[in-house]
């Protein structure tokens, strides 16, 4: 008998990109795909020996934000695509002083989600792969963290109304994200009834574009 097999979707496989950081087309901002789970290692990894920021990154970050900083045990480093490599370097002249590639969203709630379900989705879905838990570093995707910093990742705001929503968001898009941490950043914006809150996430465009965060974000 003739065994029957699947054949696969255009969606299946794109899910499977994304899954396994197999790049899908030249043009997608992050190079096709989300990224991989930090354990597995590629032709574009090297796998070096641990490596902490200086003493002075270390304890200013301990005393702001906790201890989600630290050494990794294998300090993984993995190869950017092109395109993301050219968003970290920046595609201007210095002498323009433009604004870092940031990706800004900003979603609107009748009630907004709690930190602390927002934070678990992300832990479970985004942070095993490196883009979510990595720095970038020089054309690199480097793991310097032992686990998600949820007092930096996730922060919540209580505002006025909507307008001051609005308001506050047009100052923090222009602000650059830190890249002593991986270059994403979530907050919840509440303001009060019969006013709506809002999301309002951050992430650098090297982390991706398009269809990849797509995907990345779809099982959340």
């Amino acid at each position: 008998a003739q065994r029957s097999v699947e054949r696969p979707t255009f969606a299946t496989a794109l899910r499977l990109s994304v899954a396994t950081d197999r790049p899908m087309g030249a043009g997608d901002g992050g190079g096709g795909g989300a990224s991989t789970p930090r354990s597995a290692v590629s032709d574009n990894d090297e796998v070096c020996a641990p490596k902490t920021p200086p003493p002075q990154v270390c304890a200013a970050l301990t005393e702001t934000h906790g201890d989600g900083i630290g050494a990794a045990p294998q300090l993984l480093r993995r190869k950017m695509s092109g395109m993301a490599a050219a968003f970290e370097a920046g595609t201007w002249d210095p002498k323009m002083q433009m604004l870092e590639p940031t990706i800004n969203v900003l979603v609107y709630f009748s009630c907004a989600p709690s930190l602390d379900v927002l934070a678990a989705a992300v832990d479970r879905h985004l942070w095993p792969s490196c883009r979510f838990s990595c720095c970038m570093d020089n054309g690199y995707w480097v793991s310097r963290h032992t686990h998600m910093d949820r007092s930096y990742h996730f922060r919540e705001l209580e505002v006025e109304s909507e307008d001051a929503i609005d308001e506050w968001v047009q100052t923090a898009m222009m602000q650059p994200l830190d890249k002593n941490y991986p270059v994403w950043r979530v907050t919840v914006l509440r303001a009060p009834e019969p006013d709506r809150s809002a999301l309002f996430w951050q992430l650098h465009h090297s982390i991706g574009d398009g269809l990849s965060l797509l995907f990345a974000f779809s099982p959340m």
